[in-house]
């Protein structure tokens, strides 16, 4: 699987409970669901950081010469 889903799926209750019966697991069993829907308004998980960083660092590097 090439990317995560981050945000919780409407039928997430809590770890090991799903709302339609599934295993309900955030990392496991919710990433490959056919029935994931994400919930309106929820944030992510974790924020995707790379490209600040990565910016940062280039800012940094153009005056080390």
């Amino acid at each position: 699987m090439a990317k995560t889903r981050e945000i919780v799926c409407e039928y997430y209750i809590c770890q090991g409970k799903c709302s339609k019966g599934r295993e309900g697991t955030f990392y496991g069993s919710c990433q490959t669901c056919n029935k994931y829907a994400p919930k309106k308004g929820a944030k992510p998980n974790r924020t995707d950081t790379r490209r600040k960083k990565m910016e940062r660092i280039e800012r940094k590097e153009k005056y080390d010469y």
